[in-house]
């Protein structure tokens, strides 16, 4: 079987595996956590892109079970220019255990590299070719998922070299993927969302409305699996996965800013046990966390439905009171 996990469009979030004959789907860059291609002014500059959130450039890579050798774009390194290669680009990236452990003090994880019995890197000497008329070029991978449901295994790569007249971008230049295996609350979900609290602020206040769909009029919200027990948005209306919201009467979307949901469930009980923000703090100090006055907030396994009662903190703000509704539709 074969993914490609970064096609080149926006507005999608769907995610499947396939048949190696069968059509291709980028579940990350659709889910607008990747940035496959940028169009930055700076020019001969080479970067590992995998996130937009942030340049921690960490990406969680949800794949369904399966005993069969599965192909994945797994690191794409792009020219950071809003015009492709004039020619075929060759960058050269390799493992680095360094930038794993340094991810790994910062954050307080422990993900360790694979063994290289459980994988084969298809490019030859790690070399990634960004190919004339592209912005793009991956290192693919090939590996049976069902070997990696221990978890815990990161791939972590910087770029070594690039062809001799581009620069390696300074602050992109390192990248890692965490493999994992898909959690049952991981899927396509639509979206009733209430908001109270910040009407003087341009927010709907305590007018309830439906998200609308993505491009292909399927795809709402997408729960994408970021461990075990937890799951973050992928917005495929607005192609990002920030906390959405209605403006004041639900007259447009809009999303919050630095405000990326991450639910934590209890797997035994289903109950949704924690809301946090991955989003780094961009001085505003915003949060989230479960409204304590609500303490039923849960997945409903029978309608395949999420209900969800949350806080968004900030500073000088009376608290965003945030309710949830997610239906199942489909897999991602």
């Amino acid at each position: 079987m074969k993914i490609n996990l970064f096609k080149i469009t926006i507005a999608s979030t769907c995610m499947c595996l396939v048949a190696l004959t069968g059509c291709l789907k980028d579940a990350n860059y659709n889910d607008g956590t990747t940035q496959a291609v940028r169009t930055s002014t700076t020019q001969n500059a080479v970067e590992i892109s995998l996130t937009v959130t942030s340049n921690i450039n960490f990406q969680f890579l949800s794949v369904n079970t399966s005993a069969t050798d599965t192909t994945v774009n797994l690191i794409p390194v792009t020219l950071a220019s809003a015009s492709p290669a004039a020619q075929d680009i060759h960058v050269v990236l390799k493992l680095d255990a360094n930038v794993l452990a340094n991810y790994n003090a910062a954050s307080g994880t422990s993900y360790v590299l694979p063994p290289t019995n459980i994988y084969t890197i298809i490019n030859a000497g790690n070399v990634v070719t960004i190919p004339a008329g592209s912005n793009t070029g991956y290192l693919q991978m090939k590996f049976t998922p069902n070997n990696y449901l221990a978890g815990g295994l990161a791939f972590a790569y910087s770029i070594a070299s690039a062809d001799g007249s581009y620069n390696v971008s300074s602050n992109l230049s390192t990248g890692i993927v965490a493999i994992g295996i898909k959690n049952k609350y991981d899927g396509n979900y639509s979206l009733r969302i209430k908001t109270v609290g910040w009407g003087a602020y341009g927010i709907s206040d305590n007018q309830t409305g439906d998200w609308p769909a993505g491009s292909d009029g399927r795809s709402i919200i997408g729960l994408v699996t970021s461990g075990a027990t937890t799951n973050t948005f992928a917005d495929a209306y607005r192609g990002d996965n920030l906390q959405p919201a209605f403006t004041t009467g639900n007259a447009g979307a809009t999303a919050f800013g630095a405000t990326t949901p991450q639910f934590t469930f209890d797997l035994a009980t289903n109950n949704l046990v924690s809301v946090t923000n991955t989003t780094p703090d961009d001085g505003r100090g915003r949060f989230l966390l479960l409204n304590p006055s609500v303490t039923n907030s849960r997945y409903d396994p029978a309608t395949k439905t999420i209900y969800a009662a949350y806080l968004m903190k900030q500073v000088g703000r009376a608290d965003q009171l945030i309710y949830d509704t997610l239906k199942y539709i489909g897999p991602r």
